[in-house]
């Protein structure tokens, strides 16, 4: 599927569906940088997936589909999150393709990644995305704008 020429409707404007990835995954305390972690890695479990859809619907606002969908939205006036939860049970990660312009979604990032007890990685760089920082959503904003076009309702950032 061409990701540049899909479009998807937020708030009543047409928007690229272009995204910025993070990953969001159970690691150790003690881990700082994903160079840390050893190649016998195995990721904390989130938790079972109906668990999972339940803090997000009801602690971040998070809307789901029917009963039994793995894969949601949380939008802002100019930005949108799309939240895929999978069919593992227990859930090993939740990705989150984040879509629009404008530093509020960060927070909403990190308050999802805390409210689930996750580290977010930032899928463009590699990091963790760390609370304050922007990671690499700014420089993504960037280079989708020179890749596709700049599109309306740009907060700040974008």
């Amino acid at each position: 599927m061409n990701r540049v020429r899909m479009t998807v409707r937020i708030r009543g404007f047409q928007r690229w569906a272009m995204s910025w990835d993070v990953f969001l995954v159970g690691f150790p305390d003690r881990v700082t940088s994903v160079e840390q972690l050893q190649p016998d890695f195995r990721e904390s479990p989130v938790g079972p997936v109906d668990e999972v859809v339940e803090r997000l619907r009801t602690d971040c606002a998070v809307e789901f589909g029917p009963r039994g969908s793995t894969g949601g939205a949380v939008e802002g006036d100019t930005w949108s999150i799309e939240v895929s939860v999978g069919r593992d049970d227990p859930v090993k990660g939740v990705m989150l393709c984040v879509r629009g312009a404008g530093d509020e979604v960060l927070a909403v990032i990190h308050h999802i990644a805390r409210t689930l007890g996750c580290v977010a990685i930032d899928c463009s760089s590699g990091e963790i995305l760390r609370e304050g920082s922007a990671g690499s959503w700014h420089d993504f904003q960037q280079w989708r704008d020179r890749a596709i076009g700049p599109t309306p309702n740009r907060g700040p950032h974008g």
